[in-house]
């Protein structure tokens, strides 16, 4: 694997939760599980992630993002797009 593939750190930001369709809990332990913990952190504004995850509970994307720093930003607003997370991300990290 190439170095421009490796993710490095993906910073995980949540929506406010109001209106949801599908269980975003469950979307943040399968990052959990396929990239383990050494890479997926919640987002915090203070830090510099390379990919940040927004999970969003439905289709309107409404969650304040501009203040956090990235590289990459991966919206996932359904259980769909959560199913293409390899896709986006590349390959998992060795």
């Amino acid at each position: 694997m190439t170095e421009d593939k490796k993710v490095k750190t993906i910073g995980v930001k949540f929506c406010g939760g109001c209106n949801p369709k599908y269980d975003r809990k469950a979307v943040y332990h399968r990052l959990l599980h396929l990239y383990g913990e050494a890479h997926i952190r919640l987002a915090d504004p203070k830090r510099h992630d390379a990919i940040l995850c927004v999970i969003c509970g439905c289709p309107s994307k409404c969650a304040a993002y501009r203040a956090y720093r990235y590289d990459r930003i991966v919206w996932i607003d359904s259980n769909e797009e959560a199913e293409g997370l390899l896709l986006k991300f590349g390959d998992a990290p060795e």
